[in-house]
């Protein structure tokens, strides 16, 4: 797990290396190519541990994936 210190934009604070799926990626990729953009570290093999709802403001109260 690798926690990042943010001090400037709108949030700072701790918080974890995060962004978007791209299109034609995978989830495995998505992650690798977010921590290495957000904190220079280069990693293979993740493991997925766990998941989180987040608010979309679409009025569904969470957004969801499965994987297959």
């Amino acid at each position: 797990m690798a926690a990042l210190d943010k001090v400037s934009g709108n949030y700072q604070g701790t918080t974890f290396p995060g962004g978007h799926v791209e299109r034609d990626e995978t989830f495995t990729e998505s992650v690798i190519r977010e921590v290495s953009e957000e904190t220079g570290l280069v990693i293979e093999d993740p493991k997925l541990c766990g998941f989180s709802k987040k608010r979309t403001g679409t009025g569904d109260g969470c957004c969801s994936r499965t994987d297959s």
